[in-house]
């Protein structure tokens, strides 16, 4: 079993998130997504391998070998769900991240500016 800091399961979306058990579902996909983005705080891309993360301001890597191989595991199970469902898994994955969720609320004032 591989634990990934934080230690603590995700739980304050749709799901609890268990980096344990393999995603078969667009909602765990959604719960994966929101994991990388909220939880674990980092700018996540669905073509990046998880071995490749460096944390800013130091060379070392984000996550170790083995948290790496279970990460990258997960989002090949989410890369299968996305086209079994027939979703793309780029846009899918993209509402979720603190990005998005600003460029949003950015569009929303300004037509609300534009109305008045």
């Amino acid at each position: 079993m591989v634990t990934l800091l934080p230690t603590r399961k995700f739980s304050c979306f749709i799901q609890m998130f268990d980096i344990n058990r393999h995603i078969t579902t667009l909602s765990e996909v959604e719960s994966f997504a929101r994991y990388l983005y909220d939880e674990v705080k980092i700018a996540f891309h669905p073509d990046e391998s998880f071995q490749d993360y460096v944390s800013t301001g130091t060379d070392h890597y984000s996550f170790s070998k083995s948290e790496a191989a279970i990460l990258n595991q997960r989002l090949e199970e989410c890369f299968n769900v996305c086209e079994n469902e027939g979703v793309d898994i780029y846009e899918f994955m993209m509402q979720f991240s603190p990005i998005h969720s600003l460029m949003g609320r950015d569009v929303e004032l300004l037509e609300s500016d534009s109305a008045n």
